[in-house]
């Protein structure tokens, strides 16, 4: 989700679901964001049929920081 983040900030669309629906390019923006909202979704069902919907986005949300703390502690 990071990386699609940041392939659809570079190309000027920042909001991932309009990014998605953006014509294709070289330089995959489109790609990764429809790759990155398959997956959201795919892992929002699965959560929610173990808990509520706050507990989910809290999940993204943590698993989101986390992965933006490394890339940016990463050479």
């Amino acid at each position: 989700m990071i990386v699609a983040q940041q392939k659809c900030n570079a190309a000027g669309v920042p909001d991932l679901y309009e990014c998605a629906e953006a014509p294709p390019s070289s330089t995959g923006e489109r790609l990764a964001a429809r790759a990155a909202l398959d997956m959201y979704q795919l892992f929002q069902r699965g959560c929610l049929d173990t808990t509520d919907a706050g507990q989910c986005e809290a999940l993204v949300e943590a698993a989101y920081r986390k992965a933006s703390a490394q890339q940016i502690s990463s050479p």
